[in-house]
């Protein structure tokens, strides 16, 4: 998933700075984890039927 590669390339670049920034970039980064695996279990309900697209028409 896009959001996890993001996540994994943002680590990597952290690690070749501060503790400060590293510390930073780790919070965003857990922050994209929690919204890749949100949008994961949303992809779950869609495939499952649970959650469905309504079309306005009007």
């Amino acid at each position: 998933m896009a959001l996890e590669d993001a996540a994994h390339e943002m680590f990597r670049m952290a690690k070749q700075y501060g503790d400060a920034d590293l510390l930073a970039a780790m919070k965003k980064i857990e922050q994209l984890h929690i919204e890749a695996d949100r949008l994961t279990g949303y992809a779950d309900e869609v495939r499952d039927g649970r959650i469905l697209r309504v079309v306005d028409r009007t």
